[in-house]
This record gives C-alpha cells, sequence and structure tokens, in this order.
C-alpha cells in the first residue's frame, strides 16, 4: 500500500507559515524585542504578555478582513500596531508605523521551525520529491524566512498571494503554483496546518491533502487524505 502511494506523488507542496516556520514562536520573540525596546511597559501595557494578547487578537481580526478583501495590505500592516496601541488609548500612528516595520524586519529572521520539519524536508529530497511552498504571505518576508531558516534550497518553487494575485483557499493560487510543472494534480499532494485555506482549498482543487494537526483540533466535514500530528509521520508514506 505505501509503495504505491510513494508512486503515486511526485510533488509535495508545503504550507509555510505554521507548518514549517514556527509562526508563534519566531513572532513572539519579536514582539518580546520590541516591547523592551520602545519601553511599551510605560505606554499603559500591564506586561509583555498583555501586550502579545492583544496584538494577537487584533492580528488576527486585520488578517481575516484581509482575506475577505476588505482592507488592504498596507492598512492591515498599519491597523494591526494601531489598534493593538488604542486598546491602551494610545493614539500614536507614528509609533504603530514603527512597531509594524521593525517587526516586518525582524521576525523573518527567526529561526525557529516545527519539529521535525527540516529532517523531514532532508528525507523527501533524499527521496526525489519535488518540494514546492504555496504561501499566503508577503513577499518581502516570507522569502526572507526561507533564507533566515536555510531552508529555501529545498524547493523548486515558491508560490505567494502576492505573486499569483490570489490567496488559498482559492483554486487561482493552486492552479498559479501547478501550471509550470506540467504534470497532473494526482500527482501533487498538499501539506498544511490551516483546515480551510491549505487542506479545503488543495481538496477543492482536485489535489491531494496533508493534514498537519499537532494540536488534534476538530476537522472539518471530511477526511483528508492524511492526517499526521508531526512532520515525520510523512516518512511512513511519502
Amino acid at each position: 500500500m505505501f509503495q504505491l502511494f510513494t508512486k503515486k506523488y511526485q510533488h509535495v507542496f508545503f504550507d509555510l507559515d505554521r507548518t514549517l516556520w514556527d509562526f508563534e514562536k519566531n513572532s513572539e520573540q519579536t514582539l518580546r524585542e520590541m516591547y523592551e525596546q520602545y519601553s511599551l511597559l510605560s505606554l499603559q501595557f500591564v506586561d509583555i504578555q498583555e501586550f502579545i494578547r492583544i496584538y494577537k487578537r487584533i492580528n488576527e481580526l486585520m488578517w481575516s478582513e484581509y482575506h475577505r478583501g476588505n482592507i488592504t495590505k498596507e492598512q492591515l500592516r498599519h491597523q494591526r500596531f494601531y489598534q493593538t496601541l488604542k486598546a491602551k488609548n494610545i493614539d500614536n500612528s507614528d509609533l504603530a508605523d514603527k512597531l509594524d516595520a521593525q517587526y516586518i524586519s525582524e521576525s523573518p529572521k527567526k529561526t525557529v521551525l516545527m519539529p521535525q520539519a527540516r529532517e523531514t524536508l532532508e528525507y523527501l529530497k533524499q527521496k526525489n520529491y519535488h518540494l514546492h511552498i504555496i504561501t499566503n504571505g508577503f513577499n518581502e518576508v516570507q522569502f526572507v524566512k526561507l533564507r533566515s531558516c536555510a531552508i529555501d534550497n529545498f524547493f523548486d518553487s515558491v508560490t505567494t498571494s502576492e505573486a499569483a494575485c490570489s490567496q488559498k483557499p482559492n483554486a487561482r493560487i493552486f492552479e498559479y503554483a501547478m501550471q509550470p510543472l506540467h504534470t497532473q494534480k494526482s500527482s501533487c499532494i498538499m501539506v498544511g496546518d490551516d483546515w480551510e485555506n491549505d487542506i479545503v482549498g488543495a481538496k477543492n482543487f482536485g489535489c491531494a491533502q496533508v493534514f498537519y494537526n499537532p494540536e488534534r483540533k476538530k476537522a472539518g466535514t471530511f477526511t483528508p487524505t492524511k492526517e499526521v500530528k508531526n512532520l515525520a509521520e510523512l516518512k511512513s508514506f511519502l
């Protein structure tokens, strides 16, 4: 069974944030550095945890609005820090822009990967799989992440939502990523942690899916092609 499965797929597509690159740890490390540098404790925040908690809540709301097409990239970047400050009655647009600029500059340089990410990529490369990235992230940060973590050399292609002018789960971003490969959808499989963007998106496009679910969250209304708790489990069927 596994031998047949191995022969079936030639191209493995990975999501980046929270699938290979540890978004939560890298983001929190950057936010902690910014909190200290800009002395945010003196600007009404109780402590670092409150700053991170408020930022995460607002950042998620801003990204949700961005994915719906309700705000632009520039509005997302400004508003997530401006609204974080406003939550503590700090009306400072200039500071918000400085925080955003530093976050965009420094966060992608952080190098914490998800458990077994590098080892799994090395294994798949040795098995002659063609590896690719499909990400909804911005160009100026996603490529820096790959280079900073020294995993960029594993991938034959990197597709961002900006380059494709489309975001997961829209089929157009998958089509954009696969079109240059001159291959069939049946030879491709998508690995990602986001149920809607990665798994539903890939299924609707007609591509096999691996739901990377380390926290064992409840899945959706269908069974994905595969589900793994650790990336190393990919070795058992790829």
